[in-house]
């Protein structure tokens, strides 16, 4: 993908764009989202847009791109608790997100994203470096303190339908602090239900 007549903006010029961008799709999706819409936002004319990313697709894409870099710049090896770990992720995503306010609830929209093309194109992007980074984050994690019914893949299954179908009730309604507050209870309750009582 070209975007050298991106990248030579200002930081402030880009910027308006990126958090236009991630307003509007993480509002109305890929499908629903009209350039014109973003172009408005940004308080850029469409044809900027289109002179920046060529299509619709290609921005979405480089937005993914851009939001996977910046939180993969910051892994972490997380602590021997699972859910310790679950919330350094979740703490680090806001961490990056600091400069743009609806990155958060854009990677949160995909979650419900119903164009299973553009998803799996999302997938072949950084889905290897996704999954050395999540590796990472629970390299020293003791699995052992699950209860013996509970087996890893069903520890991450629990966790991540949890955040997905949080994030397609309440990811349009709710603000970036009241889900992290949210999720913390729901993974709470996930812990006392599935760790051995002496590690809860």
């Amino acid at each position: 993908m070209n975007t050298r007549n991106f990248d030579i903006l200002t930081d402030e010029k880009r910027n308006k764009v990126l958090n236009g961008a991630f307003t509007c799709f993480a509002k109305a999706g890929y499908k629903k989202t009209a350039m014109s819409e973003i172009a408005a936002v940004a308080n850029v004319s469409k044809a900027s847009l289109f002179q920046y990313f060529g299509t619709k697709k290609n921005l979405y894409l480089y937005l993914f791109d851009f939001a996977c870099k910046k939180i993969l710049a910051k892994g972490e090896e997380g602590t021997a608790d699972f859910f310790e770990c679950i919330d350094l992720s979740i703490h680090l995503k806001l961490e990056v997100t600091n400069q743009h306010p609806c990155m958060f609830e854009f990677l949160a929209s995909l979650a419900y994203e119903s164009d299973s093309s553009i998803l799996e194109e999302l997938q072949a992007i950084h889905g290897d470096e996704i999954d050395e980074w999540i590796h990472r984050l629970t390299a020293h994690v003791e699995w052992e303190r699950f209860l013996p019914q509970i087996s890893k893949e069903e520890a991450f299954n629990l966790v991540s339908w949890i955040s997905d179908g949080y994030g397609k009730t309440y990811g349009k309604v709710k603000n970036q602090e009241e889900m992290i507050t949210d999720l913390k209870k729901y993974l709470d309750l996930i812990k006392k239900a599935t760790y051995k009582e002496e590690f809860q």
